[in-house]
């Protein structure tokens, strides 16, 4: 397990994570969701979408849902430079 320190001195967050997820955006059930290791989790109209810097500059896009916070972790981090484009093409406001 893994752990670090992401956001400002004002708020920061405490992040773990267990292993790997190897995630893809699918359109799905007229959504565009992010399934998780081949499986449906988040339909990113549903989710809550916002931003985080960590301590060496890096920008994550952080999706939070209440299923997410309640089944399977409390939030999911994707690296902005990886993942913004493709959610703006699959029509979800990261910004």
């Amino acid at each position: 397990m893994k752990s670090g320190r992401l956001g400002t001195p004002d708020t920061v967050a405490h992040i773990r994570q267990s292993s790997p997820v190897e995630y893809e955006l699918v359109s799905y059930q007229g959504s565009p969701w992010l399934w998780a290791d081949g499986k449906p989790l988040i339909d990113l109209l549903d989710a809550t979408i916002d931003w985080l810097i960590d301590d060496d500059g890096s920008r994550w896009i952080v999706i939070d849902t209440e299923y997410l916070r309640q089944h399977v972790a409390h939030y999911a981090l994707l690296s902005a430079d990886t993942w913004r484009q493709r959610l703006l093409d699959a029509g979800v406001e990261v910004d």
